[in-house]
């Protein structure tokens, strides 16, 4: 448990050397980024909606 936020991966991360993989998330709060981001050791980029920019 980080931050009173609890992390449950399901199944096992695949090998980082194989080739390139699709994470797709929940995101809930603002700490998934920080999570997700320290439990793995692969390359992450992440890609949102335009219209989330469109929020205040």
């Amino acid at each position: 448990m980080t931050a009173g936020q609890l992390l449950k991966i399901k199944g096992t991360i695949p090998p980082k050397d194989k080739q390139p993989y699709i994470y797709m998330l929940n995101h809930q709060s603002m700490f998934d980024h920080f999570m997700i981001a320290g439990s793995t050791s692969h390359y992450l980029t992440g890609v949102a909606a335009e219209d989330q920019y469109s929020y205040p």
